[in-house]
């Protein structure tokens, strides 16, 4: 778990704490848990808030929160959806979502026991769907780009 540590000074001609930081920091975090204390230093209050977070992907802009080798591989990934879901006849999302693609790319799944685990890939998409993925997942990360 992550936790962050914020000391936010009381603004006198606002009359409230400056706690634009704190909510930029905290607008792509899901916060656990918070505690905050208040306290003053030479007559001047303070706000101190400690943020228990973890991080959370936007999966709408999710290439932008890859690296090139992830975006490599998840525009592969793309590419192989757009061609099965085209010879089944159905929307590319059936096979697999954009953020469930980004969660085999992030957690880097080469077994069919690991997709399993993504969120959506119950018994009958790992089974349709698991082999022709890791196989994938495997190649790209021994280098062997072909697939």
């Amino acid at each position: 778990m992550n936790v962050k540590i914020f000391t936010l000074p009381f603004d006198k001609e606002t009359m409230d704490f400056k706690t634009q930081e704190l909510d930029d920091f905290c607008a792509n975090k899901r916060v656990v848990a918070q505690k905050s204390q208040f306290f003053e230093i030479d007559n001047r209050p303070y706000w101190t808030v400690s943020v228990e977070y973890e991080d959370v992907v936007i999966y709408d802009r999710i290439e932008e929160s890859l690296d090139k080798t992830q975006n490599e591989l998840m525009a592969r990934l793309k590419i192989w959806r757009k061609e099965k879901a085209s010879s089944a006849g159905i929307p590319p999302y059936i096979i697999a979502t954009n953020k469930q693609l980004a969660d085999i790319v992030l957690k880097k799944v080469t077994t069919k026991v690991r997709l399993a685990d993504i969120k959506g890939f119950g018994t009958k998409k790992t089974a349709n769907y698991g082999t022709e993925i890791t196989q994938m997942v495997t190649k790209f990360y021994k280098n062997d780009k072909k697939y």
